[in-house]
């Protein structure tokens, strides 16, 4: 039997960490998971803005990515 709880528990425990990081990469990207699924398969090129948001988002590390 499921105990009864509040909605707002209810949707906090149904939150993964997967679905959490694909809302952060959505936000900070402006890109759907799908987008960026293309672009790291080869079936699409992102622009160079969208490649350099990427890698920022991904490692932080654009600074070392840009001057090497």
């Amino acid at each position: 039997m499921r105990e009864h709880r509040p909605w707002y528990r209810q949707r906090k425990t149904r939150t993964s960490a997967a679905s959490t990081r694909r809302r952060l990469c959505r936000r900070r990207t402006g890109k759907s998971r799908f987008a960026i699924a293309r672009w790291l398969g080869g079936k699409a090129d992102p622009t160079l803005p969208e490649l350099l948001t990427l890698i920022d988002f991904t490692s932080r590390r654009l600074l070392d990515f840009i001057s090497a």
